[in-house]
């Protein structure tokens, strides 16, 4: 008896290690191997289509600014995106009077919320956030050890924008912002910009916005819409262009769309 449950063991400790030498092999294989959603600037004849019509197929996406160390200086990443719907060449520049990444902060569960309710310590003066119907997708409101943000940010769905009969996470939303004690809330972006991602620069009271710009006059798919950064300095309320010479855009644009 003992003899045949070493054999049988044996094989089935053969058995694993070749299941673990093949599951190893495949592991390492998919790691080597190219990703199928790689993406970068189109070259070679599809380009030179596209460029006899004028047309453009693929535009710039970029990342919010990261400082570089403690130095002073920060830097974007620009990255590409191919559009489902080719434009006019240069026709998706952002003019200047328009305007990763540390993981957005958000205390809501994953239902979001209807509402929020906010009073003192004792439960005195309670107030709600909203004092209309919406939906609260995210809430970027500072806990006990972040001492430095005086602010509060939320994601805010006040239309039904899908057309489902319900507020929810799906619906178009505007960033909002308001005092750490939930009162004097107001609009950060307007229905114009579709956000993506934001980042926050505490110490100089600054958010910084990736959004979606839509074009004026203009029915391309919401995913086409030209990308920019802005800024929302808190301390005058105010929302400007994140780059200070819009031909950095136009320059990158034009590299991509080039042949």
């Amino acid at each position: 008896m003992n003899r045949w449950l070493r054999r049988i063991w044996f094989v089935n400790g053969i058995g694993l290690l070749i299941f673990l030498a093949l599951f190893a092999y495949e592991r390492i294989e998919r790691g080597l191997r190219p990703s199928r959603d790689e993406r970068g600037p189109i070259v070679g004849k599809k380009l030179d289509d596209a460029i006899a019509e004028s047309l453009a197929i693929q535009d710039i996406s970029m990342s919010l600014p990261r400082r570089i160390g403690h130095s002073t200086f920060q830097f974007i990443e620009f990255s590409v995106k191919d559009l489902t719907e080719p434009v006019f060449a240069y026709a998706t520049i952002v003019e200047p009077t328009e305007p990763y990444y540390s993981h957005e902060r958000n205390v809501l569960s994953r239902h979001g919320a209807i509402n929020l309710v906010f009073m003192g310590l004792d439960g005195s003066n309670p107030h709600l956030l909203l004092n209309k119907k919406g939906f609260i997708a995210a809430a970027d409101i500072p806990g006990e050890r972040d001492s430095l943000q005086g602010f509060n940010i939320y994601r805010i769905v006040l239309k039904d924008t899908d057309d489902d009969g319900r507020l929810t996470r799906l619906d178009r939303f505007n960033l909002y912002c308001s005092d750490i004690n939930g009162r004097n809330l107001y609009p950060i972006t307007g229905d114009s910009l579709r956000v993506l991602n934001y980042t926050k620069s505490v110490q100089d009271d600054k958010v910084y916005i990736k959004a979606r710009v839509q074009p004026e006059n203009d029915n391309r798919p919401e995913a086409d819409w030209p990308e920019h950064i802005y800024v929302h300095d808190l301390r005058s309320n105010l929302l400007s262009s994140f780059f200070s010479d819009p031909e950095i855009l136009k320059e990158a644009r034009r590299l991509l769309q080039s042949d």
